[in-house]
């Protein structure tokens, strides 16, 4: 019998001062968007030390958050 781990956080890796955990993955994931991404402005890119990568646009962090922090970007919320 295979067991699945979940290796998503509940944790936001962009308010690193802040370590509030989230109530559901939902709930990160809406906070990412409402609180990050939303403040993006289009064709933007950033630094983000952490990881040290530049992220060229909105799309990238999106998908740096993914891939990389497995926050999971609600359906309902992904044309934001």
């Amino acid at each position: 019998m295979s067991v699945y781990k979940d290796k998503r956080t509940r944790y936001c890796f962009a308010c690193v001062a802040n370590k509030n955990l989230f109530y559901s993955l939902g709930d990160l994931g809406r906070h990412f968007i409402n609180r990050h991404l939303a403040y993006v402005e289009d064709g933007e890119g950033f630094d983000y030390d952490l990881c040290e990568v530049y992220l060229d646009n909105k799309m990238y962090m999106q998908r740096h958050a993914f891939d990389v922090h497995y926050i999971v970007i609600p359906a309902s919320a992904a044309a934001f």
